[in-house]
């Protein structure tokens, strides 16, 4: 249970969170998802909601990551150690879960490429 509670949410969850601002935000515009909010509530999000989507939320996510990352330290579970090859399959995992959003980008942008 430790091992699931370590490895099945902080890494990955957080990177796909990341990943999923910076598109929403950055590719796709805050501009456009504001209209797309307004069709739907007739109301435009206040400037602090688009700041904080533009900025504030990727910024505090991308240092939640590294600071994750930095502090990394073996699993263990009272006195007992869990081997490295544990925490090799939970990162492992973790990379399997985010490398389609990884890819995906890159093989458009080689597909688009090639099509000009």
């Amino acid at each position: 249970m430790q091992w699931y509670d370590r490895f099945s949410v902080c890494p990955s969850v957080l990177m796909i969170v990341f990943i999923e601002i910076i598109i929403i935000s950055w590719y796709y515009g805050v501009d456009k998802f504001c209209a797309n909010i307004k069709e739907m509530n007739k109301r435009k999000p206040f400037i602090n909601w688009r700041l904080s989507w533009k900025f504030i939320c990727p910024l505090a996510l991308l240092t939640i990551i590294v600071m994750d990352t930095i502090s990394f330290t073996k699993l263990s579970y009272g006195e007992y150690k869990y081997p490295i090859w544990s925490n090799v399959v939970g990162y492992s995992l973790n990379f399997i879960a985010v490398l389609p959003l990884l890819c995906y980008p890159l093989i458009k942008y080689l597909l688009d490429r090639r099509n000009k």
